[in-house]
């Protein structure tokens, strides 16, 4: 086991940091600094190369008085990385930094624009989009009404809100709650008793 000392420098001050080589690509480091800074050894180390962290611990001691200006914080820190320079996806065919496109999801399938399962022919304008079919409006309009739980109000309970031109008015829930209806601010009477139309 080979076992080095070096002192690199950090963010403007020297740190030592001790190395020690495991095997033929693993290495135990041992750093005075943050396991930040530790790791910056572990890039040299592989050379660029990408490699893995099997083990790191960060440390903060201190030292001195904890109600005085005395207080010093001292880092340090340990890893344990292996340089993995070969190193390939789980299925073998791809590198890193090479881009792969991942499969579809199981269970998602993939709709062509003309949605009929087929690709148009090429120079073909782009089709139309279908109007839903009758039995599909059919099916819509059969659907059961929500059940209790699902239902926004109680079907004829009113409440006030403001409609066109801020009219103020009221709104009903529809009779399958679901929600409440349009608003309506309803007609007004002249001097005369004659309808003037909806306030604005």
């Amino acid at each position: 086991m080979a076992v080095s000392g070096l002192t690199i420098a950090c963010g403007g001050t020297a740190s030592s940091v001790r190395t020690e080589r495991l095997d033929a690509s693993t290495y135990a480091l041992e750093c005075q600094a943050p396991l930040s800074r530790c790791l910056v050894e572990a890039d040299t180390l592989c050379r660029g190369a990408p490699y893995v962290v099997l083990t790191g611990h960060d440390r903060r001691d201190l030292y001195g008085s904890s109600d005085g200006p005395s207080q010093v914080e001292v880092r340090s820190s340990t890893a344990t990385i292996r340089c993995d320079p070969g190193r390939r996806f789980s299925d073998g065919s791809a590198t890193p930094g090479v881009e792969k496109l991942l499969p579809p999801s199981a269970g998602v399938a993939t709709a062509s624009p003309s949605g009929s399962g087929a690709s148009p022919p090429a120079g073909a304008p782009p089709a139309a989009p279908s109007a839903p079919s009758s039995s599909a409006a059919a099916a819509v309009s059969a659907a059961p009404p929500p059940s209790a739980d699902a239902r926004v109000c109680i079907p004829g309970a009113t409440q006030q809100c403001v409609g066109p031109g801020a009219c103020s008015g009221g709104q009903a829930c529809l009779p399958d709650g679901s929600g409440f209806g349009p608003c309506d601010c309803g007609t007004a009477t002249g001097s005369a008793g004659a309808p003037t139309g909806k306030q604005n």
